[in-house]
């Protein structure tokens, strides 16, 4: 009879990867959130040079590499000035387009010390089952899924990956589950932290500062470099 997987520490280091085009205050505040969560722990926010998407749609960021990279610096200046965040460009190192599942690896890989965590949202969530080798990610990494504010309930789109992956969860606390054949956790922060979105973002800027969207130094970046003008 197969062992039990261990259980895990919680996470030391929290990845949280994304295209960031442009980043906005509902970036900010997840991860905001996720380091009142994880308290000692530690956010790496990294923007993909050659972001991948699930089910070989790629994407085509409108912003450069640099400016995303600047525009992350402002917009996630104040957690990452109180430690709780930094920002990492481990994904330079890697080919492209950036697979989250090679960058764990290069990551388990390089710094054999930590716990690790991936920071995603419920769309990512429901895409995930679509990811290259999502067995592989979980079997690397916890979770940490934040709502967006969908209808439908985290722990519903859970059960759904779960049922795509052939894997069970048991609840282990409230807003922890673990993945039985794994050992890993998900752990959930439930709740809406915005409804910015980074599409809506790109086409009126200057539209969306006014609703509160975009922190004022990378809505002001954005017009200074005449990114995301037709």
């Amino acid at each position: 009879m197969a062992s039990e997987p261990q259980e895990r520490s919680r996470p030391s280091v929290i990845f949280y990867g994304g295209t960031f085009d442009p980043p906005h205050v509902g970036h900010q505040r997840v991860v905001e959130r996720t380091c009142a969560r994880f308290p000692g722990s530690c956010v790496w926010i990294s923007v993909g040079p050659a972001p991948a998407g699930a089910a070989q749609q790629h994407k085509a960021p409108g912003a450069t590499f640099e400016q995303r990279l600047a525009m992350c610096r402002l917009n996630f200046a104040n957690v990452i000035q109180k430690g709780g965040a930094l920002l990492t460009d481990v994904e330079t190192k890697l080919p492209a387009p950036n697979y989250t599942v090679q960058t764990l690896r290069h990551c388990q890989q390089h710094f054999s010390g930590e716990t690790w965590a991936l920071l995603i949202g419920q769309d990512q969530l429901e895409q995930f089952a679509a990811w290259r080798e999502p067995l592989e990610i979980l079997r690397m990494a916890d979770l940490v899924v934040v709502s967006r504010g969908q209808d439908r309930s985290l722990t519903d789109a859970l059960q759904t990956l779960a049922a795509k992956l052939g894997l069970h969860l048991d609840a282990l606390e409230p807003e922890r589950l673990r993945w039985r054949e794994l050992g890993t956790s998900v752990y959930l922060l439930p709740g809406s932290v915005s409804d910015a979105a980074s599409r809506d973002v790109r086409k009126d800027p200057s539209a969306l500062l006014k609703k509160g969207w975009l922190v004022p130094d990378v809505a002001a970046y954005i017009q200074q470099h005449g990114i995301y003008t037709k």
